[in-house]
């Protein structure tokens, strides 16, 4: 079948094959300016994603500097606290149980005072 088309084909051959070359790189050229275009917007987001990266790592760092600070502070406070604890405690054996506050501590005094102490 493709022997009896053959003669009919034969004078039109040049123009064919100059289409199918034309059509084939125009087809090519589509291909390569799509895939760069892709390419360029992958590219982009990629470049969204990271810039979005450092600003997620930037906060980041900002609260765990402003935490450490803070803890830094807390821990300070602590030592405080717990160095006037043991001056207390260190004092008297009843602070070992509690604080009494200063009118108590008076309390305390004059009761642990002798009973010669005690006036009439």
């Amino acid at each position: 079948m493709f022997s009896l088309l053959m003669p009919l084909i034969r004078p039109f051959m040049p123009r064919i094959m100059m289409g199918l070359a034309v059509t084939l790189l125009l087809t090519g050229g589509y291909w390569y300016i799509h895939q760069q275009g892709a390419a360029a917007e992958k590219e982009k987001a990629y470049k969204q994603q990271i810039v979005t990266y450092m600003r997620a790592s930037e906060r980041a760092n900002s609260v765990a500097e402003d935490l450490e600070v803070q803890l830094n502070g807390l821990r300070q406070q602590h030592k405080q606290q717990t160095e006037r604890l043991r001056n207390e405690l260190g004092k008297d054996s009843v602070y070992a149980e509690c604080v009494v506050p200063a009118s108590g501590v008076q309390l305390l005094n004059s009761a642990r005072a002798p009973p010669a102490a005690h006036a009439r």
